[in-house]
Formats: C-alpha cells, structure tokens, sequence
C-alpha cells in the first residue's frame, strides 16, 4: 500500500465532489427549464383564450351581418315591402294628379 504522494488528490474525493456538483447543476437545470415550460403553457392558454374570444367576436358579427341582410338587403321582405311602398306612393300620386287634372277638363 502506497500512501498518495504530495500534490496529488484523491481520485475518490474528486468524483464524489463532481458528482455532487453535477447534480445539484442538474437539479437547478430542471428547475429552471420546469419554470421556463410553465410559462410557455401560460402564454399558450392565453393566447388560446385570446384566440376563441376573437372566432366568438367574429361569429356574432357574421351572424349580425348574415341577419341585417336578410332582413334590409337587396330581397328581403322589408326591401320588398320599401319597393311596393314606393310603387304604390307613385300610383296614389299619379290618380290624385289625375283626379286634380280631371276637374279642369
């Protein structure tokens, strides 16, 4: 048995030293990377609410829009009844010019 010469370190004590270091380096890694996913998952979720309150938006405005037309637009009943409205204005217009343009005939 030879006893370890001066300057050197014992080989033992140098790896349970590194494995020591090694693992509390990982265990920080871990901590820092676990932290790191929580806020991506967080800015996910939020964009993800962010992203179903903007199709909820755009729904309802479609819908409102898809109404207003079928309700104003080109064929529906209430531009239908504007037209005959603006018919029967130009023919009760027209008789009571007639009926006016009768009397000095």
């Amino acid at each position: 048995m030879s006893a370890p010469s001066r300057g050197r370190k014992d080989p033992e004590k140098d790896r349970s030293a590194r494995l020591t270091e090694l693992t509390a380096r990982g265990a920080l890694q871990r901590q820092r990377a676990a932290g790191a996913m929580f806020d991506v998952v967080d800015d996910v979720r939020r964009h993800r609410l962010q992203w179903r309150v903007a199709g909820m938006a755009a729904t309802g405005l479609a819908a409102a829009g898809t109404a207003a037309w079928k309700l104003f637009g080109k064929s529906s009943p209430a531009a239908k009844i504007g037209r005959a409205a603006s018919a029967t204005s130009i023919v009760l217009g027209l008789g009571k010019a007639f009926l006016r343009v009768r009397k000095f005939l």
